[in-house]
């Protein structure tokens, strides 16, 4: 069976159709705005085929699109050549979260779409943390969603389908014997041009961070200022939250 985005990839637009970029990425303005972040180099991690770094550099950041996913970025790369209204376009880079190397400093980091649950070992993601407040100036914002640990567990055993015009796509969902950790299978089901169908599969996993081990991480990390909030919301998360939004800033 095959990584994650591994076939998904060259679908995966027409597959999130429902996914409101416009709203995120507004989300992610305001979020930065109110901080002081007008402008400066964004890194926008796990971009996928970089819809929101289009969004964000549209908007006048200069972006950095990070993901381990070469075949997001070859998609993302595709896209890059039919933006309008970009001064300066931006850079993609295949790189893993932990493992993030730049060649300068950056003004904030996003990451958004529970890319954050997809690192599945606690001790990745404490790394991963703290590579991003290596390359951030002070005074800087990491802005990221997750899927809460309820979403997780409603969706265990849950199964559900993309459907666009000669694609077909299967999500089954169900919990490991692993702690904390997710399995999402997908079927990915493609018209050739003869009426045939193919078939691939891939799986992803992720995993159930709870808010305290977050916090705790991103405070090892030198970030300060943590705030938690609802989905796209300006207010702290409710009970039965299935994604929620944390904002933290580089200590100066």
């Amino acid at each position: 069976m095959a990584m994650a985005y591994e076939y998904l990839s060259k679908d995966y637009d027409r597959l999130t159709w429902d996914v409101d970029y416009e709203k995120i990425t507004e989300y992610i303005l305001r979020r930065l705005k109110e901080n002081g972040i007008t402008g400066g180099i964004v890194l926008d991690l796990a971009c996928g085929t970089g819809t929101v770094s289009f969004l964000l550099a549209r908007e006048g950041y200069e972006v950095i699109g990070a993901d381990a996913s070469a075949e997001m970025l070859m998609e993302a790369q595709r896209k890059l050549y039919r933006q309008e209204g970009i001064e300066t376009p931006p850079v993609f880079i295949h790189q893993r979260m932990e493992e993030l190397d730049l060649f300068g400093t950056i003004d904030a980091c996003v990451c958004t779409l529970d890319s954050i649950n997809y690192v599945t070992n606690p001790g990745v993601l404490d790394k991963a943390f703290k590579r991003i407040s290596l390359f951030m100036n002070p005074g800087g914002m990491f802005i990221f969603d997750i899927n809460t640990p309820y979403k997780l567990q409603i969706l265990d055993g849950e199964c559900f389908a993309d459907e666009e015009e000669g694609i077909f796509c299967v999500w089954r969902v169900a919990k490991t014997d692993k702690n904390k950790i997710y399995q999402f299978i997908v079927d990915i089901f493609e018209e050739n041009e003869n009426g045939s169908w193919e078939r691939d599969s891939e799986e992803h996993f992720e995993y159930a961070y709870s808010l305290e081990e977050l916090a705790v991480m991103l405070s090892d990390a030198g970030f300060c200022d943590i705030q938690i909030y609802g989905d796209l919301s300006d207010s702290a998360p409710t009970d039965g939250e299935e994604r929620v939004f944390i904002t933290a800033k580089k200590g100066r």
